[in-house]
């Protein structure tokens, strides 16, 4: 009992002292494309920029993110190239790992996600069109939201066994817990990091890239929590 309060504090202590390094650093100066930290946009629009940083990773590359097909619905051929940039990297670096919530952890994010939303105007979308074609689901096998997200939770756990596992990528999946902030650090010299807000549906979420060594830092301090929390498989 005592060990999990000392925990529970130190991921707050992590959360807040990181909040107080974005807080002064956008107080000293107003963040742009030309400094060190920037904004790269609402999810799923960064994904393509999570590939580049990825590739470009040759040491070390920490991951850690809400799902493991991050994007595969909302951005399928981002997603693609995103995890084939991951795959590609097994075995060349000092360091690989990825992190995501378990299975019950999923199925809250999925649910937030689409919280609030019609099956017939989902249907209607671009994406799920497009996810008809890649995933050969049936458009008329899916009638209901619950049916929808169940069917979103089987691709995530198959690409877990065979994108990630199936293909020898280091992975942990974080129990009984919540990601307030995902990052992804290469070389510990670039990371991107992302917010999620779920207060009002739809959720958002929106990213910025730095390579400003001291808020890398406290984002390193994040993913090695996460990772204390996380159980291989």
């Amino acid at each position: 009992m005592r060990r999990h309060f000392w925990k529970t504090l130190e991921t707050v202590f992590v959360l807040v002292t990181f909040g107080f390094a974005i807080y002064n650093y956008l107080a000293a100066e107003e963040l742009s494309d030309t400094l060190s930290t920037h904004y790269i946009g609402p999810f799923p629009t960064f994904i393509s920029q999570l590939r580049n940083l990825v590739a470009a990773s040759h040491k070390s590359l920490l991951i850690a993110c809400d799902v493991p097909g991050y994007g595969v619905y909302s951005s399928y051929d981002d997603y693609v190239a995103y995890q084939a940039a991951v795959v590609g990297k097994v075995g060349k670096l000092q360091e690989l790992k990825v992190i995501f919530l378990d299975e019950p952890g999923r199925k809250n994010i999925v649910e937030v996600q689409f919280r609030g939303a019609d099956i017939t105007q989902i249907k209607l979308s671009k994406a799920f069109r497009r996810f008809t074609e890649w995933s050969k689901v049936q458009p008329d096998s899916i009638r209901t939201l619950d049916e929808f997200e169940r069917k979103l939770l089987e691709i995530h756990s198959q690409i877990i066994s065979q994108d990630f596992r199936g293909k020898n990528v280091p992975t942990g999946e974080m129990v009984a817990a919540s990601m307030p902030m995902f990052v992804w650090i290469a070389d510990g010299k670039t990371a991107v990091f992302s917010i999620p807000s779920s207060r009002t549906p739809p959720s958002e979420e929106h990213a910025f890239i730095t390579q400003d060594p001291h808020l890398i830092k406290q984002l390193t301090k994040i993913f090695r929590t996460y990772e204390s929390k996380a159980v291989e498989k």
